[in-house]
C-alpha cells in the first residue's frame, strides 16, 4: 500500500507528467459489499485498518495483512436494522468504533468482543446521517438527523441511560456533514441540506 500512496505523492511534487500514469493502476483489493455502502472510516491508530458500511445493515472489518493486500472478515458486524450511514473509529482506543444508521440509532463496536454491538441506542428520532468523534476529548461523539437535530453524547455517560449533554434543533433539513474542530475541543462544524454551514 505505501508503495501506491508515495507514487500518488510524488506526483504531487513532480507535476502533471507522472499524473497521468496513475489512474491506471489496478485497484489494491477489491471487495463486493452486497448493497451499495455510504460509510467507510481509516483507523486513525493502526495503519492500514479500516471499516466499511453498506445500506444491507453490514460492517466489514479490513486489516493490513501486507503493504498491499487485507483481510476483510466476510462475517459482518450486524447491529442495526436499517443502512449503516456513517463510521468513526475511536480516536484513542484502537479496537473501538461507531456507527449510526437510517434506523435513528449509534452502536459502539469493540472489535476484540465479537460481531454484536457493545453498546447500542436510540441517538434521534429520524435517519442519523453523519457523526464526528471528537479527537481532543474522546469522549465526546457528535451525530446529525435526518430532522436538521444535532446531538453531543458523553460516551461515560452511557451507563447512566442519558449521554446527551447538548442537543441543538436549529437547522430545518437534513444535517449533511459534522466535524469536530481538530484544534478546539468545543468547536463543532455542521452543515445541512438547507444551504448553511454552522
Amino acid at each position: 500500500m505505501s508503495s501506491h500512496l508515495n507514487a500518488l505523492a510524488e506526483t504531487e511534487t513532480e507535476g502533471v507528467q507522472r499524473v497521468a500514469a496513475v489512474p491506471n493502476q489496478a485497484p489494491l483489493q477489491k471487495f463486493k459489499n452486497k448493497d451499495e455502502g455510504y460509510a467507510i472510516d481509516w483507523s486513525p491508530l493502526v495503519p492500514g485498518r479500516l471499516v466499511s458500511g453498506d445500506c444491507n445493515n453490514c460492517i466489514y472489518l479490513w486489516e493490513p495483512t501486507s503493504a498491499a493486500t487485507w483481510n476483510i472478515d466476510n462475517t459482518p458486524f450486524i447491529g442495526h436494522n436499517a443502512s449503516v450511514e456513517d463510521l468513526h473509529w475511536s480516536p484513542t482506543e484502537p479496537h473501538i468504533f461507531a456507527s449510526c444508521s437510517v434506523d435513528g440509532s449509534i452502536a459502539i463496536w469493540d472489535t476484540r468482543l465479537g460481531k454484536s454491538p457493545a453498546a447500542s441506542f436510540k441517538a434521534h428520532n429520524a435517519d442519523v446521517n453523519v457523526m464526528s468523534w471528537n479527537r481532543l476529548a474522546s469522549c465526546m461523539l457528535a451525530s446529525g438527523s435526518d430532522d436538521g437535530t444535532i446531538s453531543i453524547r458523553d460516551l461515560r455517560l452511557l451507563k447512566e441511560g442519558d449521554s446527551v449533554v447538548a442537543h441543538f434543533e436549529y437547522h430545518k433539513h437534513p444535517i449533511t456533514s459534522i466535524e469536530w474542530s481538530p484544534h478546539e475541543a468545543s468547536s463543532l462544524a455542521i452543515s445541512s441540506s438547507d444551504n448553511q454551514l454552522t
